[in-house]
């Protein structure tokens, strides 16, 4: 039985209080999962957190820093 995006999102969203801004869903290592970016407000950038699609386990999460301006 899998999660479904929501309950997913549910997860991440417990970890980081923010806005789901962008939501991916994959296959790794035959494991479905889920991997949304977060903007978290306070402070002041995206986290990226990846959920277990299987167990709602938080497989990794990545700050998301980008460098304005210089693209």
């Amino acid at each position: 039985m899998k999660l479904s995006e929501q309950e997913a999102k549910d997860i991440a969203l417990k970890k980081y209080n923010g806005k789901v801004v962008d939501v991916e869903y994959a296959m790794e290592n035959n494991v479905p999962t889920y991997e949304f970016d977060i903007f978290v407000k306070d402070k002041g950038h995206e986290f990226e957190v990846e959920v277990n699609g299987l167990t709602g386990e938080i497989i990794e999460t990545e700050i998301e820093l980008y460098d304005i301006g210089l693209e």
